[in-house]
């Protein structure tokens, strides 16, 4: 079998089951580690076949990135940021990708050969810090509450910081989500086709209420629109809109999953519990949600001005 033939049958497998942005994530790394097949072996990647790979050939191809310019043929070259190699996070990234794929060769097609697990470099990912307080008034401060732009840039923002969701989330919603009779927002098929409830804040209430004000809509409309031309927004418009923040505020971190991770943070700080927040954040596992809790302990013994949820969030605690 070839490994294209292999990959089809890979990809249509997580078709059948992931969403959207994860089978991305998995064609653009495996196009990475075919590109790597294609110039060690020397042949089309359509001719490969499963059997002209290693065993141990992750470790191989960890020890390729490690040598690998950074941002080589990356379509944007800004000033010298093609110099240094790749981030130890970064070849995790890439690498989680083929691991997958491999398990599936031994798994599900019964590949002869036993791929070998790799060991992978540490993880030198950076400490991501949330917002504090002081930079939220900031971000809020560029933006009128008076003016359509103006709340419907505020709701995008403060749906990720006093609610939780993911950018796409955001972009998703539409207005019958927006429960106002129970204070709540409903997340309908997210991630892994998932739905789930958040409370809704009290000044996010406001401003999803004032930006309504301005157009005549219906339940199953899209809640935030491209400004004149009553479509609905696009990541785009969410990227520019970050870049223009980082620029305005000079907070060089700030994008969006931070609000997110904001959002975890300020809850774990004020009470909140390991369940709920897995539930709210739409988590399959507590894998990734037991990554908030030593950075919440930290920050609540110095009592840092870290950016606090609205009292909805702890109607439960205690």
């Amino acid at each position: 079998m070839t490994v294209k033939n292999a990959y089809e049958k890979f990809m249509e497998l997580k078709e059948s089951y992931c969403d959207k942005s994860t089978c991305e994530y998995y064609a653009q790394n495996l196009g990475f580690f075919f590109d790597y097949l294609e110039l060690l072996i020397g042949i089309p990647f359509e001719k490969i076949e499963v059997d002209d790979m290693r065993p141990n050939e992750m470790q191989h191809y960890i020890k390729y990135l490690r040598n690998k310019p950074k941002y080589e043929n990356h379509p944007f070259k800004i000033g010298n940021s093609k110099k240094g190699s790749l981030k130890n996070s970064t070849i995790r990234i890439y690498t989680r990708a083929v691991r997958v794929f491999l398990n599936f060769l031994n798994n599900d097609l019964d590949c002869e050969i036993e791929f070998k697990k790799p060991r992978l470099p540490s993880n030198d990912s950076r400490l991501q810090l949330p917002l504090y307080d002081h930079e939220v008034q900031l971000v809020d401060e560029l933006f009128s509450n008076s003016t359509e732009n103006g709340l419907r840039n505020l709701c995008m923002i403060h749906l990720m910081l006093d609610a939780g969701l993911r950018s796409e989330e955001v972009i998703a919603l539409r207005v019958k989500n927006i429960c106002f009779d129970k204070d709540y927002i409903l997340i309908e098929d997210s991630k892994n086709h998932k739905s789930r409830i958040v409370p809704l804040a009290w000044n996010l209430r406001i401003y999803i209420r004032g930006y309504l004000e301005y157009r005549i809509y219906s339940p199953d409309d899209h809640l935030l629109l491209k400004c004149k031309e009553n479509i609905p927004i696009n990541y785009n418009v969410m990227k520019q809109l970050f870049s223009r923040l980082r620029t305005k505020t000079g907070i060089d971190r700030l994008h969006p999953h931070l609000l997110r991770h904001t959002f975890a943070v300020s809850y774990l700080i004020g009470g909140g519990n390991l369940e709920f927040l897995r539930d709210m954040l739409g988590h399959s596992d507590y894998t990734t949600t037991r990554d908030y809790v030593k950075m919440a302990n930290q920050y609540r013994m110095m009592d840092a001005d870290v950016y606090q949820l609205d009292d909805i969030f702890f109607r439960h605690v205690k």
